[in-house]
């Protein structure tokens, strides 16, 4: 071939620079749609957000007025934009308000193309609500899939113009040569060695070094078949009369000659091995360096002979036996190689070699007894020897029964006899040997029937499980007894393993966790040991708190931690965890869970208790203060109406409705205050007074009411009044949350009461029933941050509320010794539990002051038996005034000057005691006395009246105080007063109070 260096038209334009463009062309064009869709993706969800919070703003007034219309149309009119498929909004608790649907929402639901947005809607800051949009993102797809459809058709022109170039580069500058490469070498292997290339032409440039490697081989080739032509000539001659397989080979190992014998060892023909290296027929643990070594060793010595592992065609691994010596045949050097099969032999010598050792290893390293008998011992390991403590010359002496434990000895003799002979017999038991110093040990023994040089034996094995025999009792011992205590504790108990999975849990914690034990056993400790706490700075968030085994052992302890039962009530548990240690390496942890709900809630209960005591007292010095104050201005307000002219009347009328409503805050106050005891009287017909409560407040409303009563429903002994206090709060309360729309049930039922049963609820024991009413809703619910606090006094979530309505309830249901809880229902609305105590009324029942309502005055006077009342001459009446206020004294005085009678007015109960006294010694007895129940720094009331019964056990005293529902005003009659007068009061209460006093 010609030496011309031109260059092909392959190096100036190749098939790598048509597919250069081709990707180039490609990559940008999805460049350019990345960034355009990119752009315009940001651009759509810019526009939607924007639409979306306008939306939300334009609702916002709507839905905080509940105009549900107004939001209807303008969802309505939102859905009029094409990409708006859904429009939903949600009032603040998270109801559906309106929900609009467009036909496109069926087009993309369940696809990629379904974009929502969730926003707040906020009216003057505060949140009212919420919406939700549903966005069609069909507009994005149609632009990539037109992006795409145009990027498909520019690649199809570009891959035809590239696969037409492709096509002819490849026909004319590859294939054409190679075609004519191809025949060339199939011609040489035919022996035909005439190989033409045209010179110059330029398609074979590209196969230069090709060609010249083809003309050197076919050079070789020829010179090579000159020289093995006369060799083989030779070797025949030798090889006919060799009776083995013989192989020649070069110094490389290539395969020159074999004979019939060898290719049938190897399962080859013999002209598939010529050519063959040797290291082809060898199995793959023997390497060509070792192969290298002994040819080195035939070279050196002259003769190298070994085994070696071969391998047939077929794969078969086999030995052979080769003799190896070099040769010199015209002048040069080759290897001869005599080869004999001696798989056979070698095989069945390292199977024999392998078992004598392995049982050898195998009998005299075993901890376990190894033995063959018939009827003597007829051989025995060392570990026999070390269990039975004789010697190995002693046991083959021996029955192999005599060492048997004599009460198993015969079934054991029965046994062994059976199995030698070939009968059916268990292969494995437990029983006892007795040792050569005389002591009793417990072995596992396993045995069968062996045949050894025609003799039939037995192949034993026994395992001393003395120990795990000891171990077995005591561990059945100590498991019965850890059962017994773990089911009689009360407290949850969980053991963890070194692992901090749980291994052991008690009945207890099984019931705490509401899980099964074979949910909890094999469980991690942080899955199954999960709790709840509520914010530690106050906040009411709850938070979850796993148990890990680090905590475990660090010795975890929280007493603050709360689990929920399955209808939602919490259940307050106390956890501590303590290490398990042995040899001081920890082995595992037990964790104990403790039921504290009672203690909690009681602690709870207690806590708000203290509270509202502080609270009370507070309240009632300042409804005493109160009350005093509005005595004042009540009277001078009266004392001003009488005087004045009609013009002005209307006016002090207006000052007075306003002094009633101050009088009934200030009774609620009372209601609230420590010492409001309750005035009782049984309720028998509950039903009625229920629907009268509902008549007296829901009237008018159009809320509906629901009322259920059950059946033979406990009696009820009741403050009326006070009671009705604790209606009218709650429904109130729910009509302010209902906005006149929606359902109030009222639910009365007998209820049993022990502590077994309801540990969470602060009842008392001594009573065992109670009548249950429940008064729930249908509305939103009491907000979750504010549920702990309702009934804390002064806390309001009204505008214009004095935080007072919940704390009375709470103040009432207490004093009469019930208990009151409210909370929200899963399924929506709150509800008001309240208990109250039933109870034999007994002798107490005659003894009962009934309370009724001076609806006037809102506030409580006691029933008194009427009685005939007689004229009174008020001009010759003399009355002793004692009050610590010198403002109130003057209001008596004026009321006295009104009714044109004699008034003495002191501060204090010294004083009265004085001047009654002396008008005693005079001859001028005071026809009543009123006394102020309270005076600072002075003789109260009672006291006053001890003493002035000493004095005059005739004398009329009447007891007056803004006290109102203390003990000395509802049972005045018991002390020893005549009468009662409640502050504030007016003329006519002050007159009717005179009259009634002194006609009793």
């Amino acid at each position: 071939m010609g030496k011309e260096n031109g260059v092909s038209i392959l190096n100036r334009f190749s098939l790598a620079y048509l597919i250069q463009i081709f990707i180039a062309f490609t990559l940008a064009g999805f460049l350019f749609m990345g960034i355009a869709y990119t752009k315009k993706k940001q651009t759509f969800y810019k526009n939607i957000r924007k639409n979306a919070q306008t939306f939300a703003d334009v609702i916002a007034y709507p839905l905080w007025s509940y105009d549900f219309d107004a939001i209807g149309r303008y969802a309505q009119l939102y859905l009029d934009n094409k990409t708006v498929c859904s429009v939903s909004v949600y009032d603040e608790s998270g109801k559906t308000v309106v929900s609009r649907v467009s036909p496109c929402l069926k087009k993309i639901r369940y696809s990629s193309l379904e974009e929502r947005i969730y926003l707040p809607v906020k009216f003057n800051g505060k949140k009212v609500g919420a919406v939700e949009l549903v966005y069609s993102k069909k507009s994005l797809k149609e632009f990539i899939d037109n992006f795409v459809f145009l990027m498909l058709c520019l690649i199809v022109i570009l891959s035809i113009f590239l696969m037409a170039g492709s096509r002819y580069l490849i026909k004319e500058y590859i294939l054409h040569p190679i075609n004519i490469l191809s025949k060339a070498i199939a011609d040489i292997r035919d022996g035909k060695y005439s190989f033409k290339i045209i010179e110059g032409d330029v398609r074979f440039r590209e196969f230069k070094t090709l060609v010249n490697e083809i003309e050197n081989m076919i050079d070789a080739i020829k010179q090579r078949e000159e020289d093995l032509k006369e060799v083989n000539e030779e070797l025949k001659i030798i090889l006919s009369s060799i009776p083995d397989g013989y192989v020649l080979l070069d110094l490389s190992g290539r395969i020159l000659q074999v004979n019939e014998s060898m290719a049938k060892m190897f399962n080859y023909s013999e002209d598939e091995m010529l050519g063959m290296r040797a290291m082809d027929l060898s199995a793959e643990v023997f390497t060509e360096r070792l192969m290298k070594q002994y040819f080195e060793q035939a070279v050196n010595k002259g003769f190298a002979s070994f085994n070696w592992l071969a391998k047939t065609k077929d794969g078969r691994s086999f030995w052979i036996l080769v003799r190896l010596k070099q040769i010199v045949l015209k002048r040069q050097k080759y290897m001869l190689a005599l080869v004999l099969d001696i798989d056979e032999q070698i095989r069945l010598q390292e199977r024999l070699k392998e078992s004598e050792e392995k049982f050898r290893t195998f009998a005299e390293n075993t901890k376990a007894a190894l033995f063959l008998y018939s009827e003597y011992f007829e051989y025995v390991n060392p570990a026999t020897c070390q269990i039975l403590g004789y010697t190995e010359e002693e046991l083959l002496k021996m029955h192999f029964w005599d060492i048997v434990h004599p009460e198993e000895r015969n079934l054991v003799k029965q046994r062994g006899l059976r199995r030698i002979e070939g009968e059916e017999a268990p292969s494995s038991y437990e029983f006892r040997v007795i040792r050569k110093d005389g002591k009793v040990r417990w072995v596992e023994f396993v045995a069968d029937r062996v045949k050894i040089k025609e003799k039939n034996l037995a192949l034993g094995t026994a395992i001393d499980i003395t120990a795990r025999k000891v171990y077995r009792e005591s561990l059945k011992e100590e498991k019965e007894k850890l059962s017994a205590t773990l089911k009689s504790i009360a407290e949850g108990v969980i053991v963890l393993d070194e692992k901090g999975k749980v291994k052991i849990v008690n009945k207890a914690a099984e019931k705490l966790l509401n899980k099964r034990e074979s949910e909890i056993v094999g469980s991690n400790c942080s899955e199954i040991l999960t709790f709840y706490r509520e914010d530690e700075f106050g906040g009411k968030e709850i938070k979850r708190v796993s148990v890990n085994f680090k905590d475990a052992i660090d010795r975890f302890q929280n007493d603050n931690l709360f689990l929920f039962k399955d209808n939602g009530d919490k259940i307050y548990v106390s956890v501590s965890a303590s290490p398990v240690k042995a040899d001081g390496k920890i082995i595992g942890a037990v964790i104990v869970v403790s039921d504290i709900t009672e203690h909690e809630i009681f602690k709870r209960e207690i806590v708000k208790q203290k509270k509202l005591e502080s609270l009370a007292t507070l309240a009632a010095g300042i409804a005493h203060d109160f009350n005093n104050m509005l005595q004042i201005l009540q009277g001078n307000i009266e004392l001003a109406n009488i005087k004045a002219s009609d013009d002005l009347k209307p006016i002090l009328e207006r000052a007075q409705k306003s002094l009633q409503n101050a009088t009934k805050l200030a009774h609620r106050l009372l209601t609230f205050a420590k010492g409001g005891a309750p005035i009782k009287q049984k309720i028998s017909n509950f039903e009625d007074y229920l629907r009268g409560m509902v008549d007296l407040f829901l009237a008018g409303s159009p809320i509906k009411v629901i009322i259920d009563v059950e059946e033979g429903l406990f009696p009820i002994e009741a403050d009326p009044t006070q009671l009705e206090q604790v209606f009218q709060n709650i429904f109130t309360n729910a009509k302010d949350i209902l906005r006149n729309k929606g359902t109030i049930k009222i639910k009365a039922e007998n209820f049993y009461y022990d502590k077994k049963t309801y540990p969470g609820l602060p009842l008392r024991e001594k009573y065992g029933k109670y009548v249950k009413i429940t008064i729930s809703d249908n509305g939103p619910g009491i907000p979750s941050e504010v549920v702990d606090r309702i009934f804390e006094p002064y806390f309001t979530t009204k505008k214009y509320g004095t935080g007072l309505g919940l704390a009375v309830a709470y103040s009432v249901i207490s004093k009469h010794e019930g208990y009151i809880t409210a909370g929200n229902k899963p399924e929506g609305g709150a509800f008001f539990h309240i208990y109250l105590p039933v109870k034999d009324l007994g002798e107490d029942e005659d003894k009962a002051v009934i309370g009724v309502e001076d609806e006037k005055k809102g506030t409580e006077i006691p029933e008194k038996k009427k009685v005939e009342q007689r004229n009174i001459d008020f001009s010759k009446l003399r009355i002793l005034f004692m009050d610590d206020e010198e403002d109130v004294r003057e209001v008596a005085e004026d009321f006295a000057l009104t009714l044109n009678c004699e008034l003495v007015s002191v501060e204090n109960g010294e004083e009265a005691v004085k001047v009654y006294k002396e008008s005693i010694e005079k001859g001028e007895k005071f026809d009543i006395v009123f006394v102020d129940l309270t005076v600072v720094g002075g003789m109260g009331g009672e006291e006053t009246l001890k003493e002035l019964k000493k004095i005059d056990a005739e004398v009329k005293v009447v007891v007056s105080s803004g006290y109102a529902h203390s003990a000395a005003m509802s049972e005045f009659a018991k002390i020893g007063f005549a009468n009662v007068l409640p502050k504030p009061y007016l003329l006519e209460d002050f007159k009717r109070v005179i009259i009634e006093s002194l006609s009793d």
